[in-house]
């Protein structure tokens, strides 16, 4: 432990892994880098790390198929009702009126991204390949454009609204930044198609999750 302090308070550059050492950054008085391997940083924002030195992370190159495999499975386990399955089967009981006429087919269906960076990309990918129409926000958008960068519409931020107006499956894969904190919010809601599905594959702090819950206790989200 004495070798490894003298290591820690001469480091000049760490890569932080799970779980955070939150505190570590205390004891680094040469510290002029920190790097996360992974896609955000908000982890980190009530430590001793953050606005102390410039902080990375993998954004873009971090786990994306892993991630959006994970947004596709949550497609298809909403729409297919496959939750209500496994409660049943843990419960070896059958009641098909819990299933409420609500299982989906996602072919045809359109997925909305808002965020097309390597996650988002990886999503359009697999949800086209799976016979959805795919619509995109992204921060450099000027404009709507058609057919490009492997969606079907590709639309700039102010447009979020619209987007979750025209789809059957949201899928938020945007960075967090200042000006994405509770982008997602009341109004957002309120705007979204009535029975769509919400997938926050981002940070937390994109969703205003109280409105998140509003919108599911009042049915305008399918799940």
């Amino acid at each position: 432990r004495d070798e490894l302090e003298v290591l820690i308070q001469a480091g000049n550059a760490v890569i932080i892994g799970v779980p955070w050492p939150i505190k570590l950054g205390e004891r680094m008085p040469n510290l002029v880098w920190a790097h996360l391997p992974a896609a955000g940083v908000s982890n980190l924002r009530e430590s001793a790390w953050w606005n102390r030195v410039p902080l990375t992370s993998a954004r873009g190159d971090s786990s994306a198929i892993p991630i959006a495999e994970s947004a596709i499975a949550g497609a298809f386990m909403l729409s297919r009702r496959l939750q209500v399955a496994v409660r049943q089967t843990d419960a070896k009981a059958l009641d098909p009126a819990a299933y409420g006429g609500t299982m989906r087919v996602l072919k045809g269906k359109t997925m909305g991204i808002v965020g097309m960076g390597g996650i988002g990309r990886e999503v359009a990918r697999m949800a086209r390949g799976v016979g959805m129409r795919v619509i995109a926000t992204r921060h450099s958008a000027k404009e709507r454009q058609l057919d490009v960068d492997g969606v079907d519409v590709l639309m700039p931020p102010s447009e979020t609204h619209n987007l979750m107006a025209e789809s059957d499956v949201v899928c938020v894969c945007a960075m967090c930044a200042p000006e994405t904190e509770k982008m997602i919010d009341k109004a957002a809601f309120d705007a979204v198609k009535p029975g769509a599905y919400f997938l926050n594959i981002a940070r937390g702090e994109i969703v205003d999750e109280l409105a998140m819950v509003e919108a599911l206790k009042d049915g305008r989200l399918g799940g």
